[in-house]
């Protein structure tokens, strides 16, 4: 273990600030056809942008299942309309960190988050407590704003804003990519639920899509992991600092599934050690 190690301190906004150096995000209609977006982990995808100290940046989400709903059109429906599975979670990045390196830590901290227009519950048997959901599916829309969530299918409620990342994450090192398909196809001999790579809707495709180059290495986002990932930890809001691994050379952080649509970043200084400051 190294004697110091170093944080790099980091400023995640989920709204446009006044001052921002660097946008990423939100283009096209699909993850598809946004060159900043990806749904899968892999330590050879491509940097979507670079970050110094001191800059700011800011992250435009998407929807976990990348759809774009209209509460005017229906508000209640049997399932998720989503494309497929494959299609969860589009996250915003990675982002190149100059100056990280294998052994720092990313110290993520939640400036601000800004919701967007519209939002969904999905109850089903898949996930924790399944069993106690039973077989009838349920998808409901949700209108938002920056203080609460309405529903056309549940008149007269109103679910205040706790707004919060459900994934974020560093890329995995090329060591760890591996120990994690071993882990987790032996938990699939085991007869455990594992989601394990997949390549319909993969993105980057080039990489992990049908004819990419790493096609059965790409890690599906739906566990958290070692270097982070689908925490879906309801205290990460606004003013929390989050600490996640760099395992490769300039971290490649990435964030995805707000229940909101703006992130933003700042790195104030570099390499603080781990035992002088903690922010």
């Amino acid at each position: 273990m190294n004697a110091y190690l170093k944080i790099w301190p980091l400023l995640l906004l989920l709204s446009l600030p006044a001052r921002a150096d660097i946008v990423i995000g939100g283009e096209g209609a699909r993850c598809s056809e946004d060159p900043a977006c990806i749904n899968r982990f892999h330590s050879e995808i491509p940097m979507a942008a670079r970050a110094k100290p001191g800059e700011r940046i800011t992250m435009i989400g998407r929807d976990a299942g990348d759809m774009h709903l209209d509460p005017d059109e229906y508000s209640v429906a049997e399932s998720s309309p989503r494309d497929g599975f494959g299609v969860v979670h589009p996250m915003v990045g990675p982002v190149y960190i100059e100056g990280a390196a294998p052994g720092d830590v990313l110290a993520v901290t939640i400036e601000n988050i800004k919701p967007g227009p519209v939002g969904w519950t999905s109850a089903s048997e898949f996930g924790f407590a399944g069993d106690a959901v039973g077989s009838e599916s349920r998808f409901i829309l949700w209108r938002l704003n920056e203080e609460y969530a309405e529903s056309d299918a549940i008149p007269g409620v109103r679910i205040p804003n706790g707004s919060f990342p459900g994934v974020i994450a560093t890329m995995p090192a090329a060591d760890q990519l591996a120990a994690i398909l071993d882990r987790e196809q032996r938990l699939v001999d085991a007869g455990g639920a594992v989601f394990t790579p997949d390549t319909e809707f993969a993105e980057p495709s080039s990489l992990c899509g049908k004819e990419g180059t790493r096609a059965g290495e790409c890690l599906r986002t739906i566990p958290p992991r070692e270097h982070g990932g689908n925490m879906d930890i309801r205290y990460l809001g606004e003013g929390v600092t989050v600490y996640l691994p760099c395992n490769i050379e300039g971290s490649a952080w990435q964030s995805a599934t707000f229940t909101m649509h703006k992130v933003m970043v700042k790195f104030p200084v570099p390499r603080l050690k781990w035992m002088q400051k903690l922010r």
